[in-house]
């Protein structure tokens, strides 16, 4: 039996061809609960939503001083509020 094909029942492995014997007829008639829809939509946008939350981090967050050159969100600053903005985006993305 094949790892893929392995499938635990009550504690046992059973392979494809026992699986209906043990599971009953209605198993052998493919009559079965629905399968869950898909959320492969809501990780896309939330992984998208992710990216661009850390590549805005890349940016300049100030004009000048500290936090004016690339990944200025990185610079430690003592009010909090650069890191704060990205922070709630990335809140809301999840």
């Amino acid at each position: 039996m094949c790892l893929p094909c392995a499938t635990p029942v009550r504690g046992l492995i059973y392979g494809a061809e026992c699986l209906s014997s043990v599971l009953g007829p209605e198993v052998a008639a493919g009559v079965g609960t629905p399968l869950p829809a898909s959320d492969a939509r809501a990780r896309s946008v939330a992984r998208l939503g992710f990216v661009l939350a850390t590549l805005a981090t890349m940016l300049p967050w100030s004009r000048f001083g500290p936090g004016s050159e690339a990944f200025g969100a990185w610079v430690k600053d003592t009010t909090g509020a650069r890191t704060l903005v990205p922070g709630m985006g990335m809140t809301v993305n999840l």
